[in-house]
């Protein structure tokens, strides 16, 4: 429990310390990924594509298949982006490579690794998610709701869990290091308990947060900004969490 925790702390202050560094490095891929969706809406209902009618009838310029195609490539080209950045806060903190002033230092092979590493991941996720989902399924009909709630909440901390001692591939595509699966999985044996820990305060972390903005500032201006500010925040924490991991578990970096 006592490692758990510190992964937790390490992972947050991570953020706190670091918080203007990642501005910088995540502030400008961000606003590339927010012009492009602008631009592709702009397209799309221009062209008559992003209309739900048009969708349905399969009409203009190819209907439903050249959606999908144009939807799906432009996720993959504003994920790609997003890594450019995720790379490059890997590197920030475990190489202590400074960002630019405005973009951050591209780096196409470590962003290529790790997309292969992200459809990596998401190869186990499915394999982990598919047995649990036929449990599911069948405790569908023999559970009350709140006990289907309970194991639903179950299954879900297993999933991330799991996930989470193979996840350590990712940051060390990021700084050019080779790790299969199997190591990744080898090099947090024993810890599962600690990842428990860890994915519990992260949840924790979450709800209270949320709960506190919607309390104090529901209905004003400040809900908008203090969910934004928060959002930035715990979507940084989660990719400090893989910092951690790495740096913990393979380089062998203190946490407390």
């Amino acid at each position: 429990m006592k490692l758990g925790a510190a992964l937790f702390l390490h992972s947050a202050m991570m953020v706190v310390r670091n918080f203007l560094p990642a501005i910088r490095i995540f502030f400008g891929p961000g606003l590339i990924i927010a012009a492009l969706l602008f631009a592709f809406t702009h397209v799309m209902d221009s062209a008559g594509l992003g209309a739900v009618d048009s969708v349905l009838d399969g009409e203009g310029l190819g209907g439903i298949g050249l959606n999908l195609v144009l939807i799906f490539g432009f996720l993959a080209v504003c994920f790609t982006i997003a890594i450019w950045a995720i790379v490059a806060w890997h590197r920030f903190v475990l190489l202590e490579e400074r960002p630019g002033l405005f973009l951050p230092k591209l780096r196409l092979a470590n962003v290529g690794r790790y997309f292969l590493g992200s459809l990596k991941l998401t190869g186990v996720f499915f394999l982990i998610s598919l047995p649990v989902l036929v449990l599911l399924l069948g405790f569908a009909q023999v559970l009350d709701p709140r006990g289907l709630v309970l194991f639903e909440l179950l299954a879900t901390t297993f999933i991330y869990v799991v996930l989470m001692r193979f996840a350590i591939i990712l940051p060390a595509a990021a700084l050019n290091q080779s790790i299969t699966l199997g190591e990744a999985f080898e090099a947090t044996k024993g810890h599962s308990f600690s990842l428990l820990v860890l994915v519990i305060c992260g949840f924790g972390l979450q709800s209270s947060a949320e709960y506190l903005i919607d309390l104090l500032a529901e209905g004003t201006s400040l809900y908008q900004v203090g969910l934004m500010v928060f959002s930035f925040f715990f979507y940084m924490f989660q990719i400090s969490i893989l910092t951690t991991l790495y740096g913990h578990f393979v380089e062998g970096r203190p946490v407390t």
